[in-house]
């Protein structure tokens, strides 16, 4: 359950939150005259940035003030003035490969300018339309100062507060500063002090004797509260490496200078344990990487890296895994969560136009194309309430194409404003007639991410479409490496797509922008272990593909099960992954990265050579539970075959009347 402490971040976040829209005439000499839509993270450094691109470039800027945890949903939402915007430039360093897949998809050149590492493998991707990332170890705004030949001191100071390395002849409050500009300004009013600095003679940002009044009280009485936690630092040594841990919170770039200045180690760390944060800082880059890279959501920059870790841990127990390199990371407890804790107040809705019903902000939406499918999956959970009849193929529910095809474009047109992400699934959905329509109405209506499941039926027929409609991943079902037990598992009545065809479907979709993946239910009977998880995975990257995602076996309302195999074929063959998880744990082959716990499932997220790894368990009981006790709240929608649009996966209860 997200604590009260988590709901008042979440509150403090919305007070922010995408505050304000500028349009603003440039008034610099470089540049054509041409609209620029410029998405504008809220932090100093690329506010700064952004007062600085107006300020040095010809044309009509359209300013989208937003944050870390909003600005890919506004990027691939703000649709109307992407279809007008001749150029669009990303200030964030929060950017993800979803969003540029958005732009390039519809065409539109792009400039990405931040240091979101992952983002390495697409730096050169984005070409054919002037597309350009830029990642920069160093700050936005020193680097743009450079590039325009500007060089004032705030420029300066916004880099070194960015960097949190501030040299020992520097004043630490001109530099702490920027983060109560931050702080006390919103994101609108931040950026207009910047333009109006770039528009003078002052060498630094000048505000109000009331204001830098206040802001001298806050930092004196936090420099107090900094010389405390420096006292009281544990230093320890590691293999001649001396490391000081305190026990501080924000702004983390004083305590970390403030003991730089004062203490004579190699590392400094400042530990957070009321959130659970780490910031690491040293004049070492190498060290940096060294010490920081064993631990979950961290990243490591010019002079300073970070991180979060468990709620598991303690402050000495955060030390002694720091200074032995052990890996640490916040999955335990997670892991043993039930999954009856999801309370909708903890997440972002935003209102449907249907009543007083609320979607969850990020929400997906399902095309169920029809249950016709040419195999017949031992665990198939599409399967899970119908009666055992014999058949492997059901009949298509889909008989008029034109007329299905019609209702979705209503039903696409109306939830486009929302934002969700898709999916398309069946049954097996190339091969259903109603695909091809499909495919042309998500390339009229441009959704952020949109995702194929598939068996990968008649996929060499299907690239082109794929491809075309801007698709953004294809994910492919194999339950192992070896095609005989993949067809004792999925029995498919027609002949299977071979893996060799599917590494030529996986070349040609690769090359033209789309992902593709591979998922892998765990079983007895298949996939039964972590070095047999290995294997898989060193197999599918001879085929091209380095995304991986392995699933327990859903679990489901049992008791109102009709399909009796597929019931006993789970019972028989299922295996937790909780075990697989703790193998994992002992084995320096898997790096953690991240964890995700939904309201029915709870996903770990590994690299696993250069592989990307998502480990998945999940509960459809839970989904059906929270669904009848929150009726106001629309977790997914599913587009059925009989043309409704349910908040949940039967096709003939809460339909939502479009």
């Amino acid at each position: 359950m997200v604590t009260n402490k988590h709901m008042r971040q979440t509150e403090k976040r919305k007070e922010y939150r995408g505050f304000g829209q500028l349009q603003i005439r440039g008034e610099g000499s470089l540049g054509d005259d041409i609209k620029r839509l410029v998405f504008v993270e809220r932090e100093p450094d690329n506010l700064m940035a952004a007062a600085l691109l107006v300020k040095m470039m010809k044309g009509d800027f359209w300013l989208v003030f937003t944050d870390r945890h909003s600005i890919n949903f506004d990027v691939t939402g703000k649709l109307k003035e992407v279809e007008w915007a001749q150029e669009i430039i990303i200030l964030c360093p929060s950017i993800n490969e979803y969003s540029l897949e958005y732009l390039h998809n519809i065409n539109k050149s792009f400039v990405y300018l931040g240091n979101t590492t992952k983002l390495n493998v697409y730096r050169e991707k984005w070409t054919e339309n002037g597309s350009r990332i830029y990642l920069t170890e160093e700050s936005v705004a020193r680097k743009l100062g450079k590039y325009f030949n500007c060089h004032k001191k705030s420029i300066e100071d916004i880099a070194l507060y960015t960097e949190k390395l501030i040299p020992t002849d520097k004043d630490l409050y001109s530099v702490i500063r920027y983060q109560y500009i931050h702080f006390s300004h919103k994101p609108l009013e931040h950026f207009m002090i910047y333009y109006d600095y770039l528009s003078g003679n002052e060498d630094e940002v000048k505000l109000s004797d009331d204001k830098e009044n206040s802001m001298r009280q806050i930092y004196d009485r936090e420099t107090s509260y900094s010389e405390k936690c420096i006292s009281e630092a544990v230093i320890k040594d590691s293999k001649g490496v001396k490391i000081a841990f305190m026990q501080g919170g924000c702004p983390c770039t004083l305590i970390l200078n403030m003991a730089m200045r004062s203490l004579k180690c190699d590392l400094f760390v400042n530990v957070c344990m009321h959130r659970q944060h780490f910031t690491v800082i040293a004049h070492n880059n190498s060290l940096l990487k060294e010490y920081v890279e064993p631990f979950i959501y961290s990243g490591s920059g010019l002079y300073s890296g970070g991180g979060c870790f468990g709620a598991d841990y303690s402050f000495q127990e955060f030390v002694d895994a720091f200074v032995n390199h052990k890996r640490i990371h916040g999955f335990h407890s997670e892991r043993e969560y039930d999954y009856d804790v999801f309370d909708p107040k903890d997440h972002e809705w935003i209102p449907f136009t249907e009543g007083e019903a609320h979607l969850y902000r990020n929400f997906n939406f399902t095309i169920f194309i029809d249950d016709y499918c040419n195999a017949d999956c031992r665990f198939c959970i599409e399967q899970i309430k119908t009666e055992n009849t014999g058949r492997i193929v059901k009949c298509g529910k889909i008989t008029e194409v034109d007329k299905y095809i019609q209702r979705l474009d209503k039903v696409l047109k109306k939830i486009r404003p929302y934002n969700p992400s898709v999916s398309v699934t069946g049954g097996e959905p190339l091969i259903s007639p109603a695909f091809p329509g499909v495919m042309k109405l998500l390339k009229k209506y441009k959704f952020r991410k949109t995702v194929i499941t598939t068996n990968g039926a008649d996929i060499l027929a299907h690239m082109d479409e794929i491809i075309d409609a801007g698709i953004s991943h294809v994910n492919f079902s194999r339950p192992h490496y070896d095609e005989k037990i993949v067809q004792h598992i999925m029995r498919f009545r027609e002949s299977m797509t071979s893996f060799e065809e599917l590494k030529t479907a996986i070349s040609h979709l690769e090359n033209n922008h789309v992902r593709t993946r591979f998922n892998c239910i765990i079983g007895k009977d298949g996939i039964d272990g972590l070095e047999e998880m290995k294997r898989y995975m060193d197999y599918i990257a001879t085929l091209g593909c380095k995304h991986v995602v392995f699933r327990e076996m859903m679990s489901f309302n049992e008791e109102a099960s009709k399909n009796i195999e597929k019931k006993e074929y789970s019972a028989t063959n299922r295996i937790m992954m909780n075990n697989l998880w703790r193998a994992i744990d002992q084995n320096t082959d898997f790096h953690p990265f991240n964890s995700v716990r939904g309201h029915y499932y709870y996903i770990e997220m590994y690299n696993y050579k250069d592989i990307s790894m998502v480990s998945e368990r999940a509960n459809l009981k839970c989904l059906e539970d929270e669904r009848i006790k929150n009726m106001s709240y629309i977790y997914e929608m599913v587009f059925h075959p009989n043309g409704n649009l349910c908040a949940g996966w039967d096709e003939n209860q809460d339909i939502i009347n479009v």
